[in-house]
């Protein structure tokens, strides 16, 4: 497995930008807070496994289709993703895409799907 290594031995991370509802970003931060597990700082962790959680789902190519959108209460959030993750979110958007190539903003729609149907989980 090739890994890109920083001269720090830190695996190479990426910031992910994507928009989404202020509102699921509120709901976010307090789920966040709330959490025994997690905090605002472990949000790129949280949200990357809601994101392998979402691949999991048979579905998940109709819940990305539906999270499609830029309504005017969007506002910008930012994830990390390492290399291994963004070639795993690659082949995600590479699925969705073929699927509905007419999609607009596939990477923000997936990672939106992935926070929706986590929180919608409760866990």
């Amino acid at each position: 497995m090739n890994k890109l290594k920083l001269d720090n031995n830190e695996e190479d991370k990426k910031i992910i930008t994507f928009t989404l509802n202020k509102e699921m970003k509120e709901t976010l931060k307090d789920v966040l807070i709330k959490s025994e597990k997690y905090n605002l700082k472990k949000k790129t962790d949280w949200v990357n496994e809601a994101i392998i959680m979402l691949k999991e789902n048979p579905d998940y190519k109709i819940m990305v289709r539906y999270a499609e959108g830029n309504g005017e209460d969007f506002v910008f959030d930012k994830i990390y993703m390492s290399f291994e993750q963004r070639c795993f979110f690659s082949e995600m958007r590479n699925e969705v895409v073929k699927e509905y190539p007419d999609i607009r903003g596939p990477q923000a729609a997936i990672i939106r799907a992935a926070i929706l149907s986590r929180l919608m989980r409760k866990e």
